[in-house]
């Protein structure tokens, strides 16, 4: 870009009051932003030359090595290590010579591509935990094709090798980068602001980070939290299998030991990784998990594609049913749905329509309606039937909190009053689910109450209770929540009818299913496509068998 920068430097020494013009002058500045104006130049190249002059820039001494702050660069005794040097660039220069650490060239490029990495991770966790992970996918946690499940298999023979050549060490992510607590707080913080900016509340990004690696509620501390993001970013969110960057929202924290085998929730036994790969490992020890990777490499690949196929069509019937039922919902209108014509749709529709209703009727959080349960205790008669049962095989202990703080036993106990024989009788029969752990090959209930003659009342979240409740409640809280079972169809209709009740549109119309029927055919004649597909695949195997 031509102009004539002697009669813009005669102006703006005209215009200013001494005649000299001085860049730290912010009247001065102002004054040859308006000259650049009047000569017609361009609005961006007047931001940036203006910026240019008020700016510092980070340089080395080529000769001593020394490495300071400039207003202008002198090409030929300056190397630029940072243009424009923010104000954060230029207190961290300082804060190192103020505590006598060494000021590098190196050193310095060092933490500035350490605070671009930061920001670019920061922006990219913002817009990723903002959309979150698009689950409830069928095959979403299949291996996509079999080059990926060599890729695993890979994984593996790098770990054992790795083992081998280092006895009693783990194969870990390399650490790109020395996180601190200061780059820790600036991302909490970052993430606080986005949450209130979206109007989601200060807690709605940060809280998305505790679940990581699906720790009990009380072990998602703020110290974990912490640990979770240093990791994340010292290894640069790059996955253990495939040495790719995954986003923070469609990673997954495997644990390289499982919590179940022994393992520890401790960064030492961290690895981050794609969320198929981790769901496929799930408990599975290494050889185990070998003769899983190893079936699908030796699978048919027409058998392995016409089982990605049968998946799209779940997918298309799934997606289709939900996206329907959420734009009626949404528009006020109910579908034709009552009491009674749900009973047409089996199950797995029912868990469509709830994900409608979830979207159209804008239930989140607590609010949204269950498709599944805990997993509890179904037997009859044990100490602990109908009790929920965590990951970690801890069974609650009966009462729960919420019962026991309404029990005129507890009031008893806590007023250090005698209990009539039929509460002691109730009391002792509660004792026995104390500390009890659930036996998977039974599907029962094992060993004797833990903490039945642990009766000392002793304080807990604020209140009196015994103790050997209060260790028994403590262990099944801290412990993993579980995946939740499915409801039955019963169950499923039952929360539909009472989510509408809440939502102040209760299915109280007799309307027929028939109204949506048109929607629905549209979606039938798009899957007809993808079943034409499969049958011509099932004919081509049975060809094959036949030869």
């Amino acid at each position: 870009m031509k102009f004539n920068i002697n009669k813009i430097l005669s102006e703006w020494a005209y215009r200013v009051d001494n005649g000299q013009p001085n860049v730290s002058n912010p009247d001065h500045i102002e004054n040859l932003r308006e000259i650049l104006y009047n000569f017609g130049l361009p609005h961006k190249f007047i931001m940036e030359y203006v910026y240019g002059l008020t700016e510092d820039s980070i340089v080395k001494n080529k000769k001593s090595g020394s490495v300071y702050p400039v207003k202008k660069v002198n090409p030929a005794t300056q190397q630029v290590i940072k243009k424009n040097a923010s104000k954060k660039d230029l207190e961290k220069l300082d804060k190192n010579k103020d505590s006598g650490k060494e000021t590098t060239a190196k050193g310095i490029e060092k933490q500035l591509s350490k605070d671009k990495y930061i920001k670019s991770t920061l922006e990219w966790m913002k817009e990723n935990l903002s959309q979150g992970r698009k689950g409830g996918v069928a095959g979403e946690f299949a291996f996509q094709t079999q080059d990926e499940a060599k890729k695993m298999m890979d994984f593996y023979d790098r770990k054992e090798a790795y083992e081998k050549k280092n006895p009693g060490k783990m194969m870990m992510t390399p650490k790109i980068y020395d996180v601190t607590d200061e780059d820790i707080d600036t991302v909490i913080h970052e993430l606080e602001e986005h949450g209130k900016a979206t109007g989601k509340g200060k807690g709605y990004l940060v809280k998305k980070i505790d679940g990581k690696g699906a720790p009990g509620a009380a072990l998602q501390t703020t110290e974990r939290r912490r640990s979770l993001i240093k990791n994340y970013l010292e290894t640069g969110g790059v996955s253990i299998v495939t040495g790719k960057r995954i986003s923070f929202a469609e990673s997954q924290l495997d644990h390289a030991v499982s919590l179940t085998n022994g393992g520890k929730d401790e960064p030492d036994n961290w690895h981050w990784m794609e969320a198929r790969f981790n769901q496929q490992k799930g408990e599975l020890e290494d050889d185990a998990m070998r003769v899983k990777i190893q079936k699908v490499i030796d699978q048919d690949p027409d058998e392995f594609s016409l089982a990605r196929k049968k998946e799209e069509i779940t997918n298309i019937k799934k997606q289709g049913f939900t996206k329907l039922f959420a734009e009626k919902f949404k528009n006020g209108d109910d579908a034709g749905l009552t009491e009674r014509t749900l009973n047409d749709y089996t199950a797995k529709e029912l868990n469509y329509i709830i994900k409608g209703a979830n979207e159209g009727l804008g239930f989140k959080g607590d609010a949204t309606i269950n498709r599944s349960a805990a997993k509890i205790d179904i037997n009859k008669d044990t100490p602990t039937a109908g009790s929920p049962i965590n990951r970690d095989d801890d069974i609650q202990p009966k009462p729960n909190k919420r019962e026991f703080d309404k029990s005129p036993i507890l009031k008893k106990l806590r007023a250090n009053e005698k209990l009539t024989d039929s509460e002691q009788k109730e009391y002792d029969r509660l004792r026995q689910s104390w500390g009890v752990s659930w036996d998977r090959k039974t599907n029962k209930p094992t060993g004797p109450a833990k903490g039945f003659d642990d009766t000392e009342m002793i304080e807990y979240k604020g209140k009196m209770y015994p103790k050997g409740w209060v260790e028994a409640d403590h262990k099944f809280s801290t412990g993993r929540a579980s995946g939740g079972r499915p409801l039955s169809k019963s169950g499923l209709i039952k929360n539909i009818v009472d989510g509408f009740k809440r939502a102040g549109r209760p299915l109280l119309t007799a309307r027929e299913v028939k109204k949506i029927d048109a929607d629905l055919e549209a979606l039938s004649n798009d899957l007809k496509s993808k079943e034409a597909e499969v049958k011509a695949t099932k004919a081509k195997l049975k060809a094959r068998k036949v030869k």
